[in-house]
């Protein structure tokens, strides 16, 4: 069993989460993910507020399978390239 954070740069987090509807994930450390702000735990390892915002936690266990892994990497690449091209088009049309 094991524990992996991985940050997704100009990606926030909870949006993230929410098009992760089939992937078992949660935003943020387990000590605070209730918690809006960003967690503490995070912050104490060196990642900035925002870096902390655009954080998912996967939980890897026994049952897990390579097959499982791949599916959710497949579904994060998908859901993260979405969005980071939502928010460069909504950044685009505000600049304009």
């Amino acid at each position: 069993p094991g524990c992996l954070n991985v940050s997704f740069a100009g990606v926030d987090g909870d949006a993230l989460l929410s098009d992760l509807e089939d992937v078992a994930v949660s935003s943020g450390s387990a000590c605070t993910s209730a918690e809006p702000e960003p967690s503490y735990v995070l912050a104490a390892l060196g990642l900035s507020p925002e870096q902390a915002r655009a954080s998912l936690r996967f939980g890897l266990g026994r049952g897990t399978r390579s097959e499982d892994i791949e599916r959710a990497a497949d579904c994060v690449v998908s859901a993260v390239r979405r969005l980071r091209g939502e928010s460069g088009a909504a950044k685009k049309s505000q600049s304009e």
